[in-house]
């Protein structure tokens, strides 16, 4: 079965395809375009929340916790 893929469109173009490993919780996502450094705090604002709202009903739906670092 393939991982569920999530799709963020931002307001400032990028578009960010999340997948997640739904065993383990490990996930990757590809970028439509490499964010710049003066896109990245208008990327953080949306990335963010929708990021951790999906990490968040991973650890629910299986019963095991995460820990998210940003750097």
């Amino acid at each position: 079965m393939k991982p569920p893929r999530h799709i963020l469109k931002m307001r400032c173009g990028i578009t960010c395809v999340m997948t997640v490993d739904e065993e383990t919780g490990n996930f990757d996502c590809e970028w439509s375009r490499r964010p710049t450094k003066e896109l990245l705090p208008a990327i953080m604002k949306e990335y963010g929340p929708w990021r951790n709202s999906i990490l968040e009903e991973w650890a629910k739906r299986s019963g095991k916790k995460m820990l998210v670092v940003d750097l």
